[in-house]
């Protein structure tokens, strides 16, 4: 399976269990920058950047209101997917609408908890994107 941007896995993290991830940018190495979804709790330091709620655009796995948790981002490669699959550590769940992936494009952007790395990775993508 090759991974498209938009596309979400649901993804046995083991710490934290499982949460739905989802691809935003490729990234120069190859592998492709993941970003997970996680639900507002009063308890949780919550970043605001990015707040999903929702609706009949949502991914049917948003079912109360949520954050994108910056801070966890991570990186995949078609591979990594595929043998974590194979494992039975990872399943694919569809994909977010072009405008709820634009969203979290825009928040990773906002975010003060993405790595600086991914941050001008997202954003050297999203220029490209755009001339």
């Amino acid at each position: 399976m090759l991974i498209r941007l938009g596309d979400t896995f649901i993804i046995d993290t083991q710490a934290s269990k499982k949460h739905l991830f989802v691809a935003i940018a490729p990234l120069p190495n190859g592998s492709y920058l993941f970003v997970n979804a996680s639900t507002v709790r009063s308890n949780r330091n919550v970043d605001r950047a990015c707040i999903l709620r929702p609706s009949l655009e949502m991914h049917d796995f948003i079912r109360e209101e949520s954050y994108i948790f910056y801070r966890r981002a991570g990186e995949y490669t078609n591979a990594g997917i595929n043998a974590a699959i194979s494992r039975g550590d990872c399943s694919r769940r569809g994909a977010f609408s072009a405008s709820i992936l634009q969203k979290i494009q825009q928040g990773g952007l906002a975010s003060r908890f993405l790595a600086n790395e991914y941050k001008e990775h997202l954003r050297n993508y999203l220029e490209s994107m755009q001339g």
